[in-house]
């Protein structure tokens, strides 16, 4: 068993997944102007923010990413267009 442990220890770390990088300072206006969308729709439609997006889905959409969820289906036609129009106007 330590043997195994040994071993372990000479292997690089796998990484499962790539953290992303942060938002420029003027991406982090956009994405607090696209969420803040987001809320006030949410709120006159009645429902949850969460139910619609969050910052994890807006902040791709920000950096020039184009095939997501956001983009396609429901959310889409619900608010997925608006927020697009507005992050590409920006």
């Amino acid at each position: 068993m330590l043997q195994v442990i040994r071993e372990s220890e000479s292997v690089e770390a796998l990484l499962l997944w790539e953290k992303p990088s942060p938002l420029t300072w003027e991406q982090g206006k956009v994405c607090r102007k696209l969420m803040q969308t987001l809320r006030d729709y949410a709120e006159a439609v009645g429902v949850s923010a969460g139910m619609l997006g969050s910052r994890r889905d807006v902040e791709p959409l920000v950096k020039g990413k184009r095939d997501l969820p956001l983009l396609s289906g429901w959310r889409k036609q619900v608010i997925g267009d608006e927020l697009l129009r507005l992050a590409e106007s920006m």
